[in-house]
């Protein structure tokens, strides 16, 4: 399970979730600096201050996306 949290954590697909929040173009932005410098999209989000963390950690949260109950 954790070995697959992992994994889900760093896709690049995360970033599909921020479109409808922060726009198509900053998105794109933030995946292909997320690709370019090997890091998460949470990452990149928090150093960009896209959002404020808490936000940003329960919006890319894959198991919170998925609806299972923790």
């Amino acid at each position: 399970m954790e070995r697959c949290e992992e994994l889900s954590k760093q896709s690049l697909a995360l970033v599909t979730i921020l479109a409808t929040s922060i726009g198509y173009e900053k998105a794109a932005e933030i995946a292909h600096t997320a690709h370019r410098e090997n890091k998460s999209i949470i990452e990149v989000v928090k150093e960009m201050n896209i959002m404020d963390e808490k936000t940003a950690e329960e919006l890319l949260d894959p198991i919170n996306m998925t609806g299972v109950k923790k």
